[in-house]
């Protein structure tokens, strides 16, 4: 028996919209995570920066 691949041209998310969903709720959870940390570092004086190992310029850098 002879297969045929067939494709609709409207990609993977027509087919499972779910799917799209979900990667969009991951996503908006991972920036709002990298978001809450840079606001928690951003409070830490400079000397505390220091000691775990980061700078100020290292903040804005954090999950972009």
């Amino acid at each position: 028996m002879q297969t045929i691949a067939t494709s609709t041209g409207r990609g993977h998310y027509a087919i499972n919209p779910f799917h799209f969903i979900t990667k969009m709720i991951t996503a908006i959870v991972i920036w709002n995570k990298a978001r809450a940390t840079r606001a928690m570092l951003s409070k830490l004086s400079d000397h505390e920066l220091e000691d775990i190992g980061l700078s100020r310029a290292d903040i804005s850098q954090i999950n972009r």
